[in-house]
């Protein structure tokens, strides 16, 4: 996004593969662009698996939702019961078989950092993977603020003058599925982690919304 803003800055009117090559190696001279890097086997490995345990878990619910759906027919084949509870029976085993994989890749890639991210009241197992994968396991950023624009959870103003004054918020320009995760976690955080609670209390007792007191448990 960075780079086509960067391209549309320079007024450029037509756009071909040569063209935007171009434009890259000009980007990254102008700007002395950080240079990319591979990322490790251990985080593309526990990155597949964490994608695959969030689509079984997405076609769990699906089901579960398609049986709960059943009772409230006039009539409920058997048969068609029958094969949605083996299939949700069946996902629930590879969840877990998924799950005990990812710990294990964990374990053996970054052990330390991720039981110093479980010590933190609040967040769990899945909380603790997504930070590691969405990270590699803390080498993509250096302090708070990078991980905080990393979930997009980074807040946001927009307005210009006494005419435009836009709905404040959060960027939402980052890793959708590490906000998610982050957000269910702080929602746990407020109740049983002591800092979080005094954060979210505070900012209730200053009548600040709900919703704004948790963003900030979430960062």
């Amino acid at each position: 996004m960075v780079v086509k803003r960067f391209i549309q800055m320079n007024l450029e009117r037509n756009k071909s593969d040569k063209k935007d090559a171009r434009w890259l190696y000009r980007y990254g001279v102008e700007r002395e662009a950080s240079v990319w890097r591979v990322p490790s086997q251990a985080q593309l490995k526990c990155s597949q698996i964490g994608a695959l345990i969030d689509m079984y878990v997405r076609q769990n619910t699906m089901l579960q939702n398609q049986l709960h759906a059943l009772t409230y027919m006039p009539f409920a084949d058997k048969e068609v019961a029958k094969s949605i509870k083996g299939s949700i029976a069946r996902l629930d085993r590879e969840i877990k078989k998924l799950e005990d994989q990812m710990n294990t890749e964990l374990k053996g890639w970054c052990e330390e950092k991720m039981k110093a991210v479980r010590s933190v009241p609040g967040l769990g197992k899945r909380a603790t993977a997504a930070l590691m994968v969405a990270t590699d396991g803390f080498t993509k950023v250096t302090n708070h603020r990078q991980l905080i624009a990393l979930a997009g959870l980074a807040p946001r103003e927009h307005q210009s003058g006494t005419s435009i004054k836009g709905k404040k918020g959060i960027c939402k320009m980052g890793n959708g599925y590490l906000r998610s995760v982050l957000f269910m976690g702080a929602m746990s955080a407020k109740k049983h982690n002591r800092a979080c609670r005094e954060l979210y209390d505070r900012l209730i007792a200053k009548r600040k919304a709900p919703y704004v007191a948790l963003i900030a448990v979430c960062n």
